[in-house]
């Protein structure tokens, strides 16, 4: 019979703080809540701020041991990478970021005195708007395909290929995400086969 252990926040967040030292990363803040069902081990983050929360739902009690350090490790690995991200403005991915926020920022403000005129001009600032939206959708899957791929690295070679084999199976035995969010799940996420490529030339 498996090994089940129940576990309260303190204790969570005890064992991801040594969970990250293991992994070389930032450990996440720690609270409980809602956890939605396509997260199948019971955990998500969420931003808070310049801070990133790893969140706990009554979903992880019922794993056993073996599979709740695998899927903690994995989640501390992910909000190690998310924190580093976060905390680096400078980065390549964090500049293109805010160059597309700050062009939809004024392309909304400026169709909105344009169409508030009624100058023809509103079409084309419409434009500008949609093609700076769609950049943006781009460079978030990109980024979010990297970290998927430098989070499975990680985690092969410090928790070993039997975690992550384990993580894999219980993926695939979870629900999608519904609507919009299920749809950028399908283009953000690489598929089982392409994690494992990756995995088997040791690419992050």
């Amino acid at each position: 019979m498996a090994d089940y252990v129940q576990v309260d926040v303190d204790e969570i967040r005890r064992r991801s703080e040594e969970l990250a030292a293991r992994l070389g990363v930032r450990a996440p803040d720690v609270e409980s809540g809602g956890v939605p069902p396509w997260c199948v081990n019971g955990l998500r983050l969420r931003r808070s701020k310049r801070r990133v929360v790893l969140v706990v739902g009554d979903a992880f009690d019922g794993l056993s041991a073996f599979e709740q350090e695998g899927a903690l490790a994995y989640v501390v690995a992910a909000a190690g990478d998310v924190a580093a991200a976060a905390g680096s403005r400078n980065s390549g991915f964090n500049r293109v970021f805010r160059l597309i926020g700050f062009v939809v920022g004024v392309t909304i403000s400026l169709t909105f005195f344009l169409a508030v005129i009624g100058s023809p001009a509103v079409m084309g600032a419409a434009a500008v708007l949609a093609l700076s939206g769609c950049a943006f959708v781009v460079v978030s899957v990109v980024w979010t395909r990297r970290m998927i791929y430098r989070t499975d690295q990680l985690i092969i070679e410090v928790m070993g290929r039997p975690t992550m084999d384990m993580l894999f199976a219980r993926e695939r035995r979870g629900p999608r995400p519904p609507g919009v969010r299920g749809l950028y799940s399908r283009v953000a996420v690489p598929s089982d086969r392409q994690r494992l490529e990756r995995i088997d030339v040791g690419v992050r």
